[in-house]
């Protein structure tokens, strides 16, 4: 929802957005769980697994869930990569896990992902980074997470 507050004397704009998550969830062989969906305003989309916090709910707490219901997968360690705030005219902050020591299961998908035709790939990172500067991870979050990994892994950048 759009909103107006004074800033400056001047009216300000801003979309008021409830925090959310994204998860770099990497496996043993190096491959990284994203999820190829269609959505309403950007059509096709691969991004790395994660949704909106929930009330009530911990960045941690919402990144198991999310990272769970789209994938399937259970982490035995959530680490925070960051906090971002993905627009400069939205509430909305970002918060950037990895996931490691993954056990895969079948995701628990939400009746809107079952329309959007949500599917998990695991693709190798190097790929998955390669992706986002390609253009076909287009989703700021998720471009943001994989290349806030990336970063942190001086091997996938060599």
């Amino acid at each position: 929802m759009a909103q107006r507050m004074t800033y400056r004397a001047e009216p300000f704009e801003h979309v008021v957005m409830a925090d959310g998550v994204v998860v770099v969830a990497v496996d043993a062989e190096g491959r990284v769980a994203l999820v190829r969906q269609n959505l309403p305003l950007h059509g096709e989309a691969v991004s790395v697994p994660g949704g909106m916090i929930e009330p009530g709910e911990s960045p941690l707490e919402a990144a198991r869930r999310e990272l769970g219901e789209e994938t399937g997968v259970v982490a035995e360690a959530l680490s925070p990569l960051g906090v971002f705030a993905p627009m400069p005219r939205s509430t909305q902050r970002l918060h950037v896990f990895e996931a490691s020591g993954l056990t895969v299961g079948d995701p628990q998908l939400t009746q809107e992902e079952v329309e959007q035709a949500m599917v998990v790939e695991w693709w190798p990172v190097e790929k998955a980074v390669e992706a986002v500067w390609d253009g076909l991870v287009q989703l700021s979050g998720s471009a943001l997470a994989l290349l806030a990994y990336s970063a942190r892994r001086p091997s996938l950048t060599a």
